[in-house]
């Protein structure tokens, strides 16, 4: 980002670094308020508590998000340019290899065919995540700051499963990328962006305990 009329450019980066340290507390504190890493679920199936059947629902209800998040990284990447948009191709494709390595999660857990998208709907809170995370009409910024928030929030579910494994520097590369478009005018829609996306993956996970459970 240029400066503006009348802005010089230390005044610009000043602004800049104001946003980005603001921005960082705020999506830490977000990824520690909706944090899935002691969700119930979650910690019985890191106890090996889940049977395979009832991870199973997991992993179908999971792959919808993941699939959102290919998606954003692509439409990221396309209303980028330059390095960026080369890096986002990156981390597009590469969030293209992590649905092939749940399928392969999945494919142990007993699942078989393709129910997942042809037969059976996503539960609502997974519907719903979905849809916050493929950010659909936001601009780069938003889905910037939506893979920031829910690589982390991914990131929270080592060990759980090595499908489930996050590279560290991809929320690294989405952080920088919205870094370099600071300051911006409204800051606190790109913090309500984070919070969507870190509430509604922790909605998905009650939302398949509440089926599991048969409430």
């Amino acid at each position: 980002m240029l400066p503006t009329s009348g802005q010089t450019l230390q005044e610009l980066l000043r602004d800049r670094e104001a946003q980005a340290e603001r921005l960082t507390r705020e999506v830490v504190a977000l990824g520690e308020t909706w944090s899935p890493r002691d969700h119930p679920l979650i910690r019985r199936w890191r106890a090996g508590e889940r049977p395979a059947e009832e991870l199973s629902v997991f992993a179908a209800e999971h792959y919808h998000a993941q699939i959102a998040l290919a998606d954003v990284a692509a439409g990221a990447a396309r209303l980028a340019d330059g390095l960026l948009a080369d890096q986002l191709e990156r981390y597009a494709a590469g969030q293209e290899e992590a649905v092939e390595r749940w399928l392969r999660f999945a494919a142990t857990t007993g699942w078989r065919g393709s129910a997942w998208y042809f037969g059976e709907d996503p539960l609502p809170e997974t519907a719903a995540c979905a849809s916050a995370w493929r950010a659909e009409g936001a601009s780069l910024g938003e889905r910037l700051v939506t893979i920031w928030a829910a690589e982390s929030t991914l990131a929270q579910l080592a060990g759980a499963a090595d499908a489930a494994a996050r590279r560290p520097d991809d929320a690294a590369l989405a952080q920088a990328g919205l870094t370099s478009r600071l300051p911006v005018a409204s800051p606190l829609t790109l913090v309500c962006r984070a919070e969507l996306a870190c509430r509604s993956y922790l909605e998905l996970l009650d939302g398949v305990a509440r089926q599991l459970s048969g409430a």
